[in-house]
């Protein structure tokens, strides 16, 4: 996504003129707020919000995926009890569940 130079606005410059920069945001242009001359917010209409809400969601929606086919390519079958790992590993459930108490 592209900012146009004209749509960025120190923090000064948006309290003397909000009202015109909500109006632009609310007409589907991303207006960047700076902060000691650094990008420090956005103001976006609700729209573009819902739009990055999604994406936001599709994204984790493919991580959530690509592991699914990572885990489905690799699993080899084979499973391990919990009790014969802890032995294994040498932990005590029983005493771990006593911890908890």
């Amino acid at each position: 996504m592209r900012i146009d130079t004209r749509d960025m606005v120190s923090v000064t410059e948006l309290g003397r003129d909000l009202s015109r920069r909500i109006n632009d945001a609310s007409d589907g242009r991303t207006v960047v707020v700076l902060k000691n001359n650094q990008p420090a917010a956005a103001l976006v209409s609700p729209a573009e919000m819902e739009r990055l809400q999604v994406l936001d969601e599709r994204e984790d929606d493919l991580r959530l995926l690509a592991l699914a086919v990572v885990r489905m390519t690799t699993d080899t079958g084979t499973r391990v009890d919990l009790d014969d790992l802890a032995t294994e590993l040498g932990f005590d459930l029983d005493a771990l569940d006593d911890h908890d108490d």
